[in-house]
Parts: structure tokens; C-alpha cells; sequence
């Protein structure tokens, strides 16, 4: 999915299900959301196909039995449940046009409360759903205390799982609620549903979303406005890039734009990626930083999906370096790229640390295959070269610490084996250091034979003091150690290597 450069976040919703291979974290995120978003979809239609026989299943029929079935209702104690079967029953009532003013009249007439509240909404969604014209009228007219009502009508009027759905006619009623609160969050609603009828009858595709950012254009403002033209956009870039693509001009505010622009290209190079290419570079200039960005977004997006079409794209461009980078750069890129190309496309990179710090990752990629091809390929770099840098640019390990880290993770005995390869040194003591962090809480036997092994001098003194740091900081799989399992291991690490008991 999508990886942005600088100050870009991932919030790229695209087509995650149908493309099991992209594996990083946005898309996983995203995938996740639009499972949610799928659940609880299919739980609101359930509640809307089922909710005259969900109030039959409570043995409640208020159109036949209104004095039975509110005395069942009045039953129930007070809470969740007793809320949920209220609204069932009224709207379940109220979706027949004949009887929905009665369902109005007789959810009004009941005593203040959470109950009452539940029968008004309840009212409302169905009543939205069998004439949305005169549901709004009575919604807006109620007294003062009922706006979540009124917001409740007006998204069930704009629903697209609503047959009867009016979102224009609903875009009227907004301003009656009493204040800016409630009105940006119906705003929200109608926003995204009205845009979500992408074919309605005597509509031509494009008209819904068209019309929505139309109406969005005149009636919000700032984060009401962004946030709504985000999530249409998210969504439709997803499911028709290609409309979206038709659509981008009417979004008015630069860093949203900024926003869909990368949106819309992600989306349409799931379809074809020379198609979004050519998308983007018929913006205006304009648009030049979201045109760049959203470019880089989508050559790592193909990076992942197809390597090979990605190398022939970068090595041919003439902004090779700025994707190089950002692909190198993008762990999931690595992970999953075949280690020889990933190493052609660190060494197409200038010297510097972003260039060391991909050799470093490169490498460590490639021991997990094959850890002798790895080592071999440090052992001939230059001095310095793969040495991993923070983000101040200060060197934190050279690239043989990183290899015998992750080495030591499945062979430490080979680990230590290779350290004699290495100068003797500073080098050589961190490299020490770096293997005994691990196998002692690994292996302490195993450990305790190698460091014993080892003549007196610093390489031994090294090794034994960063084990005992290692097993009093160990952060393992149950946490920290407790301060008694800690220090008994301590005592079995000092008698092990001194051959005496702790004092």
C-alpha cells in the first residue's frame, strides 16, 4: 500500500483484499478498517432487513398489539436491551406508510428517557425509509431536546442502503439543527452518503459523488470539510479510481487535494500503473509536490507487487535516485525482495548514510537465505561501508555486528566462531558484546562454555559484564524478569564462570 515521503502519512484504502502481497503496516491497518467497515455494514442492513421480526421475536407487533406490545416494551428493565427493542418495534412500525405518524405520536407520548429517545430514532429510520419528505418535517419540528433525532433522519435519508433515499433533500434540512456540533457531524453523513450512490436511477455514473462535493464546496468548512472529502475520496478511489480520476478538480482545498491527488493515483495503478503514471503528469504544475509524492507512492507501491517492472520503471527515470531511496528505504520492500536485486538497487545509490543504512538491511535480508553469501559480501566492502547511522547521523554498528546479531539468533556457537575473523579492537569487543547479549539469555550453558573458553584479557571481561547486563535487563516473551528469577540467574551466571558460589 501506500508509503509517503516527508510529512505524507499512509491512508491509502485500496483494494487491500484483493492484493494479499502487500504486506506493510498502512495497508494492514487499512485492510483491518475496511474489514470493520464491511462488519458493520452487514450488521446495520441485518438490523434494517430484520427488524419487524427482531420486535416479533420479543413478541412485540405495536401496528397490531400497540397496548400489549408497549406493556411488553415498559416490561423490560431499563438498559441496552430495552433501548434496542424500542427502536426494533417503532421502526419496524414506522416503516409503513400508513403508520408511521401513528408510531410518531405514540413514541412522543411516552415518558421522558433513554426508552423514549430509542422510539423516536427507531421512528425516524424507518419512517426515512417509507417517506423520507414527511419523516424530515416531523423530525425538524420537534421540540427542542430532539436533534439527534432530526441527525438520525437525515442520515437515514441519505443512506444509499435506502431505497426511498433523498441525500439532496436531506442537504435542506441540515441547517435546522440547532447547532455547529450537530450540524458539521450531519454534514459528515450526508457527505459520504450522498457521494456513496454511485448509480442511481436516472442518474448517470459520477452524478452522486459530483453532486456531494458540490454541496460540500458551499456548506463546509475545515475539518469538517477535509475529513469528509478524504473518506469520499478514500473510498471511491478504491472502488472506481477511475471516477475518482474525473473528479479531483472539485476539491478545493490545496493540502486535501494534496491528499486525493496521491489517493486517486494509488488506486489507479492497482489498475495500471502506466495509467496512473500518465494521470499524474497531466496535472498542472500546480501540483507539482502532490504529483511527486504520489509518483514516489506508487513506484514503491509497484516495488512490492512486481520487482522486476519497478527496477526497469527507476533505473529508466531520470528521478531514479529519489525512488531508489524511497524503496530501499521502505522496509517491506526489502523484506520481501529477492537480495541480489535488492543490493543492485542500494549500490545505484550515492555514498551516504541512507545508502549504508540500506547495504546494512540489505545484508541482513540476504544472511536470513543465506548467511555465508552475506558475510562474505561484508568481508569485501570498504571500511565504514553498511555501518548502520541514526538519525543524527551518528555510526550505532557496523554492517558484521548487524550480520552476527542476527546470526546469533539461530547459531550463536558460529556467530562467536567468526569474531576471530575480525581485527582485534573496538571492532572486535562490540562484536563480543554483540553476541553475548543474546546467547546467554539463549543458551546459558552454551555461553558459559564459549566465554570460558575465551583467555583472560578484555574479550573475556567484555563478554562476561554485557551478559550480566543482558540478564538483568532481559525482555523476553513474559516480560521482565521478576527480581528473584533475575538474581538466581545471576548466581548460576557468576558460579558457572567463577566455579564459586555468589556471596
Amino acid at each position: 500500500m501506500a508509503y509517503w515521503i516527508g510529512n505524507w502519512q499512509g491512508i491509502l484504502a485500496l483494494k487491500v483484499e484483493q492484493e494479499p502481497h502487500i504486506r506493510n503496516a498502512a495497508s494492514l491497518e487499512l485492510a483491518a478498517k475496511a474489514a470493520a467497515r464491511a462488519k458493520a455494514e452487514e450488521r446495520y442492513q441485518k438490523l434494517v432487513a430484520d427488524s419487524t421480526s427482531t420486535a416479533r421475536n420479543n413478541g412485540i407487533d405495536l401496528a397490531k398489539d400497540l397496548k400489549g406490545g408497549l406493556a411488553k416494551l415498559a416490561a423490560m428493565p431499563t438498559g441496552e436491551k430495552a433501548q434496542n427493542a424500542y427502536a426494533a418495534a417503532f421502526a419496524s412500525w414506522a416503516k409503513d406508510p400508513a403508520q408511521a405518524a401513528a408510531a410518531a405520536a405514540t413514541a412522543e407520548a411516552l415518558s421522558a428517557g433513554l426508552e423514549k429517545m430509542a422510539a423516536l430514532k427507531g421512528t425516524a429510520n424507518g419512517w426515512a425509509q417509507a417517506d423520507p419528505q414527511k419523516c424530515l418535517d416531523w423530525a425538524s419540528g420537534l421540540p427542542v431536546g430532539n436533534a439527534d433525532v432530526l441527525k438520525t433522519a437525515l442520515a437515514e435519508v441519505s443512506n444509499p442502503r435506502n431505497d426511498n433515499r433523498q441525500p439532496a433533500l436531506a442537504a435542506q434540512y441540515v441547517g435546522k439543527l440547532p447547532d455547529a456540533s450537530l450540524r458539521n457531524e450531519a454534514i459528515q453523513a450526508i457527505g459520504k452518503n450522498w457521494a456513496n450512490g454511485l448509480q442511481d436511477p436516472g442518474s448517470g455514473e459520477g452524478a452522486e459523488p459530483a453532486a456531494a462535493l458540490d454541496w460540500l464546496n458551499q456548506v463546509a468548512i475545515g475539518d469538517t470539510y477535509d475529513q469528509t472529502v478524504k473518506d469520499i475520496f478514500g473510498k471511491l478511489s478504491g472502488d472506481n479510481p477511475s471516477l475518482a480520476a474525473t473528479l479531483i478538480d472539485k476539491v478545493t482545498e490545496p493540502d486535501v487535494r494534496d491528499v486525493t491527488i496521491g489517493e486517486v493515483a494509488y488506486g489507479l495503478s492497482h489498475e495500471s500503473f502506466n495509467s496512473a503514471v500518465q494521470w499524474l503528469q497531466s496535472l498542472p504544475d500546480t501540483d507539482k509536490t502532490a504529483k511527486d509524492n504520489a509518483l514516489t507512492s506508487i513506484v514503491v507501491g509497484l516495488a512490492e507487487r512486481d520487482p522486476a517492472e519497478a527496477n526497469t520503471f527507476m533505473l529508466n527515470s531520470p528521478n531514479a535516485t529519489t525512488y531508489l531511496t524511497a524503496a530501499v528505504t521502505n522496509p517491506n520492500v526489502m523484506e520481501y525482495l529477492e537480495p541480489q536485486l535488492a543490493l543492485n538497487w542500494v549500490n545505484a545509490l550515492p555514498a551516504g548514510d541512507t545508502k549504508d543504512n540500506a547495504l546494512n538491511s540489505a545484508l541482513v535480508h540476504m544472511a536470513k537465505a543465506d548467511f555465508d553469501s552475506a558475510w562474505s559480501y561484508a568481508a569485501n566492502l570498504p571500511d565504514g561501508a553498511g555501518a548502520y547511522h541514526d538519525m543524527d547521523g551518528t555510526v550505532t554498528g557496523t554492517v558484521k555486528d548487524s550480520l552476527l546479531s542476527e546470526l546469533t539468533n539461530t547459531d550463536p556457537a558460529k556467530a562467536a566462531s567468526l569474531i576471530a575473523q575480525l581485527p582485534s579492537g573496538a571492532g572486535q569487543l562490540d562484536a563480543i558484546k554483540t553476541v553475548a547479549e543474546t546467547w546467554v539469555v539463549k543458551d546459558m550453558t552454551g555461553f558459559v562454555q564459549w566465554v570460558n573458553g575465551l583467555p583472560p584479557g578484555s574479550e573475556h571481561d567484555a563478554a562476561v559484564a554485557q551478559a550480566i547486563n543482558s540478564v538483568k535487563n532481559y525482555q523476553g516473551g513474559r516480560g521482565q524478569f521478576p527480581a528473584p528469577e533475575s538474581a538466581s540467574l545471576l548466581q548460576k551466571l557468576n558460579q558457572a564462570i567463577t566455579g564459586k558460589p555468589t556471596p
